[in-house]
């Protein structure tokens, strides 16, 4: 089973994950599957008022990729939605 994925993000999206491999010196795919093992669920809209119009992809953890499936399908939600919902909170 891939643990791959392909999200369309928006750019404040993209630069909260960038800030945050800043600080934490992870690399994308690691930052990315960490925020999602061990950070609690965000408020998910069900429809987001950013544009999404960057496309990342990511390879994220079995934990990682377990932690989003079940996300997706408790909220009826695309894995774009999850990530940005994600992304769109503040990590030191």
């Amino acid at each position: 089973m891939s643990n791959q994925i392909s999200v369309q993000l928006s750019s404040d999206s993209v630069k909260a994950l960038a800030s945050f491999q800043r600080s934490s010196g992870l690399k994308k795919n690691a930052a990315m599957s960490w925020i999602l093992v061990e950070t609690s669920i965000p408020h998910i809209p069900k429809r987001g008022k950013e544009s999404r119009g960057e496309s990342v992809d990511f390879d994220l953890t079995d934990a990682a990729s377990s932690v989003l499936r079940g996300i997706c399908k408790s909220k009826r939600a695309s894995d774009s939605a999850v990530i940005e919902s994600y992304l769109g909170r503040t990590y030191k």
